[in-house]
């Protein structure tokens, strides 16, 4: 048997030090429902600010221009055009806050497609520099299902606010070949 006794009380304590710095921005293609409100949030920790840069933009774009992909892809950046914004930064430390971007004025009655740039200095990738994150939003009331067969495809058309088809939807297909179709 074994034991032990203390013959003075005693106390300690520790420090764990500062939390990480976070961005919790969107990041990659998202359909954002129009129903939404029209600002997006953008979640951060522990930074001095956010940058973040918005524009709106034809989605036919990406039809006529393919390189606007590449582009997208690469990460597009501020001096590509756009509008430049910036959150202040935590007043708390540790503190997760939630910070919102006004995309309304980038749509079209409430609709289109919308780039949004984010980066914070202190969020840094494994090379020590700052994370770009970039998001390409689909602020739409409409979703699509998509049937390919042999013999071609067919596409239904709903609304995302109450699942209800929509009669006489434009549909376009596009890829070695486009095609338009009205469905009935």
């Amino acid at each position: 048997m074994c034991s032990s006794d203390l013959a003075d009380p005693s106390t300690w304590g520790f420090t764990t030090g500062d939390m990480p710095a976070m961005l919790d921005a969107p990041e990659g293609f998202q359909v954002y429902p129009a129903n939404n409100p029209l600002t997006l949030p953008v979640r951060h920790r522990n930074v001095s600010e956010v940058d973040l840069v918005v524009q709106g933009f034809d989605p036919m774009g990406f039809v006529r221009d393919p390189s606007l992909w590449d582009d997208y892809r690469r990460g597009w950046r501020a001096d590509r055009g756009g509008h430049p914004v910036r959150l202040p930064g935590n007043q708390s430390r540790n503190k997760v806050a939630v910070s919102t971007v006004d995309i309304a004025p980038y749509l079209t009655d409430g609709h289109g497609m919308v780039r949004v740039w984010s980066s914070a200095p202190e969020v840094l990738d494994y090379e020590n520099k700052p994370v770009q994150n970039v998001t390409l939003l689909s602020v739409t009331d409409l979703g699509t299902t998509l049937k390919v067969t042999p013999d071609g495809a067919t596409t239904w058309v709903t609304r995302l606010s109450d699942g209800k088809p929509v009669a006489g939807a434009t549909v376009e297909h596009v890829g070695e070949r486009i095609a338009r179709e009205t469905v009935a």
